[in-house]
């Protein structure tokens, strides 16, 4: 199990800095989009496509959005 969560964290990482779903999927080991998506989805709590969303947002607009997650 610490090899999968170390492997997300790994692809977390990657779409936090803007690299592709797809790019990630070959950089982080993942057979295709639907094991990468389950793995995050348990072990980080969001979907590929929502932490690529959050790094193409400026930092304010994280912020706002987060506010309402987090106080």
């Amino acid at each position: 199990m610490a090899r999968q969560i170390e492997r997300a964290r790994s692809a977390t990482l990657l779409l936090q800095q803007g690299v592709s779903i797809p790019d990630t999927i070959l950089e982080a080991g993942y057979y295709d989009q639907p094991h990468l998506t389950r793995s995050l989805t348990r072990f980080i709590g969001q979907t590929p496509a929502e932490l690529l969303h959050h790094s193409r947002l400026p930092h304010s607009a994280v912020h706002r959005e987060r506010k309402d997650i987090w106080p």
